[in-house]
């Protein structure tokens, strides 16, 4: 079993990547999602921040790729 989340948002800053002692790879790197919708008070934004550490063969392709 294996959980799964799907984060769509802009880079805050570029990722960090590293190794650690026993050289497996990690990436670190926050996306921001601002939310915009019409209600009855007018327009709302909601502003989500999301911190994702990503290890191994995915922290290699997120220092590529992002």
């Amino acid at each position: 079993m294996s959980n799964l989340v799907y984060i769509e948002g802009s880079l805050v800053r570029d990722p960090h990547f590293r190794y650690t002692p026993k050289g497996t790879a990690v990436c670190t790197f926050s996306v921001v999602d601002i939310y915009r919708y019409r209600g009855s008070s007018g327009v709302t934004e909601e502003i989500s921040n999301f911190d994702i550490e990503t290890w191994g063969a995915l922290a290699e392709k997120c220092n590529n790729l992002l």
